[in-house]
């Protein structure tokens, strides 16, 4: 681990004002929720009290009557049409489930992890869990094609990804219970037939912010509520605006935006009332601005500036633009994070001799290498108490695993197993 300056500390006078698809069936059952959770044997419970000798209630001869008619019914249906019968009782014909109490307390001290696994013939990518001492790795998704970003919801029990659906970007909510399985699976833009990017969960976790060309060629800013509903455009509906980032009260929207939507392009960051209103250019750099972060005090918002191929700074400025000061420069710099405390900025860099995962204060500059450079380490995220970092390694000369250690490197030690190159870390507590 070294530790230094940065190569670059000078303060900015400038002031500012497609993947694999998935089938339609599995986009059915994205889209109507997972059909195949396993339900409890509550309702068969009920049946055998109330058919248990000496409980019933001596009926009339034509209440009888009746009753063996249904009966006679309910049987013809249960042999010659059972779709029907279990459309209106799921439980009816599934195995019974013991009902068992999961209360994870790792999940709930230490947090768990979610990451992305690519398999190791490059066509599948499923989203994982598994708590951050190690235990009780579970698969998430299967045959859905995890995209692009991934995040957990503040409240650690479901999680946001951007997926691929019959060659359209679109936005998926999974649900996962106390043992990282499962519980849940929603689409939630099947409603717009165009690509949307880009999910960010508000803080109280009732919204969601996102990219989306519904409206025309370039993206937009739009956010929803958690289950898909009352999607509404904030931002100002000209040339390109994505990468939507919520202020730390949910009160404000972050975003780039330019003219065109292509890599490279010239770019400013934008700030909107989250409820909607006029956009506020906060910079002028003139140059291609992406990615903005905004501290957890909600005073600051950090975004990258690509100058060149592997020529990426790392910029900081008040959250009305004001202050604008590069941080770090060099390499290909991305996942840029502020720790929980605000003191300190986790990314990862792609230099000449590879990827490195570093830390950078926010205060002075101070550059620390987490790992070395050339051992495929990349995707770093923080601990929810800020004391530890998760990201994807390949130092063992394998494919990528999901590994964690302190917040400066040591203790390091690998937290994912099975075939498969594993990335896209998040992390969170379950609440």
């Amino acid at each position: 681990m070294t530790s230094g300056k940065s190569r670059n500390q000078r303060s900015s006078n400038k002031r500012t004002s497609r993947p694999r698809t998935a089938s339609s069936e599995q986009a059915q059952v994205l889209a109507h929720g997972n059909t195949e959770v396993q339900p409890s044997n509550g309702l068969l419970e009920e049946q055998a009290v109330a058919e248990a000798p000496g409980s019933r209630v001596p009926l009339l001869v034509g209440g009888s009557l009746i009753l063996g008619i249904l009966i006679v019914v309910f049987i013809s249906l249960l042999l010659f049409a059972p779709g029907v019968v279990s459309k209106f009782f799921p439980t009816i014909g599934a195995s019974p489930t013991p009902v068992s109490v999961v209360t994870n307390d790792v999940a709930r001290t230490d947090g768990r992890i979610m990451f992305i696994r690519r398999s190791t013939d490059g066509k599948n990518r499923d989203i994982f869990v598994v708590n951050a001492d190690g235990s009780d790795q579970e698969q998430v998704t299967s045959g859905i094609f995890i995209e692009g970003t991934a995040a957990w919801a503040p409240d650690g029990q479901h999680i946001i990804a951007q997926v691929s659906m019959n060659s359209v970007s679109t936005i998926a909510r999974f649900a996962v219970g106390p043992d990282n399985r499962s519980t849940e699976q929603v689409l939630l833009t099947a409603d717009i037939k165009a690509d949307s990017a880009f999910p960010a969960w508000s803080p109280d976790g009732k919204k969601v912010a996102f990219q989306s060309k519904r409206d025309g060629d370039l993206s937009q800013v739009f956010v929803m509520d958690a289950d898909g509903n009352n999607k509404a455009r904030v931002s100002d509906g000209t040339g390109f605006d994505g990468q939507p980032a919520w202020s730390p009260d949910g009160k404000s929207i972050a975003y780039a935006g330019g003219a065109q939507q292509v890599s490279g392009a010239e770019r400013e960051i934008y700030v909107v009332p989250a409820s909607g209103g006029t956009p506020v250019q906060i910079t002028n750099a003139g140059s291609s601005l992406t990615t903005p972060v905004w501290s957890p005090n909600g005073n600051q918002i950090m975004c990258l500036q690509i100058v060149g191929e592997r020529d990426y700074k790392i910029l900081i400025m008040n959250a009305d633009g004001s202050n604008l000061r590069t941080l770090f420069e060099g390499g290909a710099i991305s996942g840029i994070s502020f720790s929980p405390d605000g003191s300190s900025v986790l990314f990862y860099n792609i230099g000449d001799q590879g990827e490195a995962v570093h830390t950078v204060t926010v205060d002075d500059g101070t550059d620390t290498s987490i790992t070395a450079a050339g051992n495929g380490d990349y995707y770093p995220v923080w601990s929810p108490d800020g004391t530890q970092i998760a990201w994807a390694s390949s130092a063992d000369k394998q494919l990528h695993k999901i590994v964690a250690a302190k917040a400066d490197g040591s203790g390091r030690r690998i937290l994912s197993t099975g075939a498969g190159d594993d990335y896209g870390t998040s992390w969170a507590l379950l609440k």
